[in-house]
């Protein structure tokens, strides 16, 4: 066995470490070092990977540990910075808890999983890639089926979210004005023709069913009688 298989080895090793941290019965500060070793040590061997040549060694020795830090960003809580836990999503008690009843961390969070700033920034990233794809279509008559797509797909995200913004009586895009601003200059003012006339027929219309996530995670929406 050469010393590049032997390293590659070693990486998935300590990818399958990390991958079975939440399975084990110890703290999470406990999983957090485990963690983190592991993404160290998978740089160290994974720069070994190119041994004996050396090429791109750098380059492996950052992205091993990179993926992990991403991974930890979207599904765990193992990004801790002086004492405040970075995550894609929020990772608070189950909001069915009875303890956890009345209290609401994140009162503007999307059905308790994405803040409105994680939210309304992936929006923005849409935004992008719909309007970069219905323009080579329009423009330039490529992948045509690709515009239709994403440009549905934009839709489809819109729509909804300014339904339940308005339904829920939030203010327009949660507060979060920067974003709702990028979104529309990279659209062309596609977008807040679609948002706003959703929100604004959502506020005569509201709906507020007891079994979206909406109303269960937030405890002010279930002071509202229907």
């Amino acid at each position: 066995m050469t010393v590049g298989n032997l390293s590659f080895g070693l990486v998935v090793l300590c990818y399958l470490t990390a991958l079975l941290l939440s399975f084990l019965n110890i703290s999470t500060g406990a999983q957090r070092r485990i963690y983190w070793s592991c993404a160290c040590v998978a740089g160290v061997f994974g720069a070994l990977t190119t041994y004996p040549t050396w090429n791109n060694a750098a380059a492996m020795g950052i992205f091993f540990p990179s993926a992990m830090a991403l991974g930890a960003y979207v599904a765990t809580p193992y990004i801790k910075i002086g004492g405040k836990i970075y995550s894609f999503t929020i990772l608070d008690p189950d909001p069915e808890d009875s303890t956890q009843q009345e209290i609401d961390p994140h009162p503007d969070s999307y059905s308790g999983l994405l803040t409105a700033t994680t939210m309304w920034w992936c929006v923005v990233v849409l935004a992008v890639i719909a309007s970069g794809n219905v323009y080579f279509a329009v423009f330039r008559h490529e992948d045509v089926w690709v515009g239709l797509l994403s440009g549905a797909l934009f839709v489809l995200v819109t729509a909804p979210t300014a339904y339940g913004d308005a339904s829920w009586r939030y203010p327009i895009a949660r507060g979060q004005y920067i974003q709702f601003a990028v979104a529309s200059v990279i659209t062309a003012g596609v977008f807040p023709l679609l948002y706003l006339t959703t929100y604004y027929l959502a506020l005569r219309h509201p709906l507020r069913r007891k079994q979206s996530m909406e109303y269960r995670v937030h405890p002010r929406h279930r002071k509202w009688e229907d």
